[in-house]
C-alpha cells in the first residue's frame, strides 16, 4: 500500500477522481466513488506486490470531467523496509547472574523487516553445545540448561537483513563455588615448620575469594584436620611440626540405601594402620527422611513481549523438597488451558506455551508453588505486540456555527508501545464519503474548522502505533451551530452623574451570559412622558458605562440596557428612575419639563 498526492488541474473546489492501471494491461479502473473526492490524497489499497502500476486523476466540477492528468512514472508497490532492532529488557543490560547447574534463558525482543537472520556467538569463546536457540520474527531466546562456571562470559546477538545489521551484547555471571587454587607449593621447609604458598584459583565462582582453607593430615592417618580456616593471603607457615613426620593436605562420611521414614543410630569408629578405636555414639536417633526445602523461583525476566499471531513459551525454573504443587493464574483468576494455552509441569519447571498470541493473552500471570517447606508467588507481565485497540469516550467540547471541538480518552490496549498519534475523519450525515481532517493528532483533542452552519456532521477517530491503525470509534451525529443561550439583562442602569450637557450611564454584567462571553451592550432612551425608545450608541458598546450626549435642560429622561453575546442581543434592563439634565450648581427650585409637549413647564 502507497499514498499518493495527485494534484488537480481545476480550481480548489473541484473534486477529483484518480484510476490505476497495470502497465502491462489497457484498461484503467476507478480507486473512488464514481462522484469522486473532495481530497487532494488517496492511499490506494489492494495492490499486487511485484506488478508495476501508472496513475491518472481528473477534476471534476458542475459541468463535467476534464481531462486526465498521469502522475509521471510508474510505481511497482513493495513491503516497507525495516532495520533489524533489538529491544534488550532492563534485566539484560545488567550482568545476568545465575546459580550453577541452574538453566541460562536470554530473552530479546527483535524486529525488522524482511525476517533478520539471528546469530548467538559466546564473546572471546565457542558458544557450548549444550546452547538452545529459539527464534521467531518478534523474538530469539537462548537457553542453556545445567550450566556450569565456564559457561559465564559475553554474549552477543547479531540481527542481519536487506536493509542492515544490529549488535548487543548480554554479560552472564555463574555463581558457584571457586575452582582450586593452582600451583600448590611448597616454599620453604624447616625441621619444625613448614611454608605452603598458591595462586589465586583460575575461576572465583562468580564472585571474590574471602578466604583460603589449610587442612593437613600424618601420613599415618587417613583423616585431614584444618590448620587454619580463614587465611586470606596466598600463603602460609604451618609451625610447631614434629621433627621427621610426613604430612598431606587435604571426615565426612555419607550412607545409603536407608528406607524413608526409618529411624536409625548411628556410632563413628576411627581406624589406623594398629586396628580399630572404641565406637563413639552421635547420641541422637536420625529419621530417614528428606529435609523439606522452601519452593523457590528463579526469573531471569518478569515480562515477555511477543508479536501478534507469533507463539510464545514461558518456562519457569522451580525448585523445592518435596516436589511443590504448581498452580497459575492470569488477571486474579485461575489460568485454563484451551486450544492456545497449554500448561507443561516437569519436576524443575513449569511451562506455559501460548499459540498464535493475540490481544486476550494480555495480561499479568501468577506462578504460585506450594509444599510443607513454604508457599511463594511470583508474577509475569506478557505483552502482545499489535495494533491498539480504539480510542474511548468521545466528547463534543465545542460548537459554532463553522467549527466542532472534540476530545477521547486512551485506548485500553495501546498494542503494547505508545500510541504514536490519532487520525481524524468526518462525514456530512447527507453522504457516505468520509475525508480525512486529522492525519497526524499528536493529542487526543481536535477541533475541525470550515464546516457549513447547520449541517450535520458526524467523526471517526482512529489510534495508530508502530504496528497499525486501530478500528475506529465514532461521534454522534453533531450540528455545526451556536448552542448558546441569549444572555440575561443586565442590571438596571444608574445615572452616575447629570448635567444640562450631558449624563454619564453606568450598569452591571448580567447574571447569566447565556454560556457565551457577553460581547458587548446597547444602551436606549426615552422622556420620561413618552414611549417611544431610542438607541444611544451607534456600534456596540464595550464597557459598562457610557456618556450620553444632547440632553435639554430641564427634561427627564430614563435608560434601559441590553446585553449582547455571540447568539445574539437579549433581554432589556428595567429602566431608571427619571433624571432630570440640569447643571448640578442650579439652585433648588429651577423647573424641570413634565408635560407631554415641549412647551409645556411644570414650575
Amino acid at each position: 500500500m502507497r499514498e499518493y498526492t495527485p494534484i488537480p488541474e481545476e480550481s480548489d473546489e473541484a473534486e477529483v477522481a484518480p484510476a490505476v492501471k497495470p502497465v502491462a494491461e489497457k484498461e484503467w479502473s476507478m480507486c473512488t466513488p464514481p462522484t469522486g473526492i473532495q481530497a487532494t490524497k488517496l492511499t490506494v489499497s489492494d495492490l499486487k506486490e511485484g506488478v508495476e502500476y501508472q496513475f491518472r486523476v481528473c477534476a471534476i466540477n458542475s459541468e463535467g470531467v476534464g481531462e486526465a492528468g498521469c502522475v509521471h512514472g510508474t510505481v511497482v508497490p513493495s513491503s516497507r523496509a525495516e532495520a533489524p532492532e533489538i529491544e534488550l529488557d532492563a534485566e539484560l543490560r545488567k550482568v545476568v547472574s545465575v546459580r550453577a547447574g541452574g538453566t541460562l534463558r536470554l530473552f530479546v525482543a527483535i524486529r525488522g523487516r524482511p525476517e533478520p537472520t539471528v546469530k548467538w556467538e559466546k564473546v572471546d569463546g565457542t558458544l557450548t553445545e549444550r546452547a538452545a536457540i529459539d527464534s521467531t520474527s518478534s523474538y530469539t531466546m537462548l537457553v542453556i540448561d545445567n550450566v556450569n562456571r565456564f559457561d559465564s562470559g559475553k554474549y552477543s546477538l547479531t540481527l542481519e537483513n536487506d536493509s542492515g545489521s544490529k549488535s548487543a551484547v548480554v554479560a552472564v555471571r555463574i555463581l558457584d563455588t571457586p575452582s582450586a587454587p593452582q600451583n600448590f607449593a611448597v616454599k620453604e621447609l624447616k625441621k619444625d615448620s613448614i611454608t605452603l604458598a598458591w595462586d589465586t584459583p583460575l575461576t572465583d565462582g562468580g564472585s571474590k575469594i574471602t578466604n583460603y582453607i589449610v587442612e593437613k593430615r600424618e601420613s599415618v592417618r587417613k583423616a585431614y584436620t584444618a590448620v587454619i580456616s580463614n587465611c586470606t593471603a596466598n600463603s602460609f607457615k604451618i609451625e610447631e611440626l614434629p621433627e621427621g613426620g610426613t604430612f598431606y593436605f587435604r571426615v565426612c562420611a555419607t550412607v545409603a540405601n536407608l528406607t524413608p521414614n526409618d529411624v536409625y543410630l548411628f556410632r563413628v569408629v576411627a581406624i589406623n594402620e594398629k586396628g580399630k578405636s572404641e565406637p563413639k555414639d552421635l547420641g541422637l536417633p536420625i529419621v530417614a527422611k528428606d529435609v523439606d526445602i522452601e519452593p523457590s523461583v528463579n526469573l531471569l525476566f518478569t515480562a515477555y513481549s511477543v508479536k501478534a499471531k507469533d507463539d510464545l513459551t514461558i518456562e519457569v525454573p522451580i525448585r523445592g523438597r518435596p516436589k511443590p504443587v504448581v498452580s497459575w493464574k492470569k488477571d486474579g483468576l485461575p489460568l485454563k488451558q484451551t486450544s492456545s494455552v497449554t500448561i507443561i509441569n516437569t519436576a524443575t519447571s513449569s511451562k506455559i506455551m501460548i499459540k498464535e498470541a493475540s490481544r486476550e493473552h494480555v495480561g499479568k500471570y501468577e506462578i504460585t508453588l506450594a509444599n510443607s517447606g513454604g508457599t511463594v508467588s511470583t508474577d509475569i507481565t506478557v505483552v502482545v505486540l499489535d495494533k491498539p485497540g480504539p480510542p474511548k469516550a468521545c466528547k463534543v467540547d465545542a460548537v459554532t456555527s463553522d467549527s466542532i471541538s472534540l476530545s477521547w480518552s486512551l485506548p485500553e490496549y495501546d498494542g503494547g508501545c505508545s500510541i504514536s498519534h490519532y487520525i481524524v475523519e468526518k462525514r456530512d450525515t447527507n453522504s457516505q464519503e468520509w475525508q480525512v481532517v486529522g492525519g497526524n493528532v499528536a493529542r487526543t483533542a481536535f477541533k475541525a474548522g470550515h464546516l457549513t452552519h447547520g449541517a450535520e456532521y458526524q467523526f471517526r477517530i482512529y489510534a495508530v502505533n508502530r504496528y497499525g491503525k486501530s478500528t475506529y470509534l465514532d461521534s454522534p451525529g453533531i450540528t455545526a451551530q451556536y448552542n448558546f443561550k441569549l444572555p440575561g439583562p443586565p442590571s438596571t442602569p444608574i445615572v452616575k452623574l447629570a448635567t444640562k450637557a450631558f449624563m454619564l450611564v453606568t450598569w452591571n454584567e448580567p447574571v447569566n451570559d447565556g454560556g457565551s462571553p457577553v460581547l458587548g451592550y446597547h444602551l436606549e432612551r426615552k422622556e420620561r412622558t413618552s414611549i417611544l425608545w431610542t438607541k444611544m450608541n451607534r456600534s456596540m458598546l464595550k464597557d459598562t458605562e457610557y456618556k450620553v450626549t444632547g440632553v435639554e435642560l430641564g427634561m427627564m429622561y430614563e435608560y434601559r440596557v441590553y446585553a449582547q453575546n455571540i447568539a445574539g442581543i437579549g433581554k432589556c434592563s428595567k429602566a431608571c428612575e427619571p433624571v432630570a439634565a440640569r447643571d448640578p450648581c442650579d439652585p433648588p427650585g429651577t423647573p424641570v419639563v413634565t408635560a407631554v409637549s415641549r412647551s409645556t413647564v411644570s414650575l
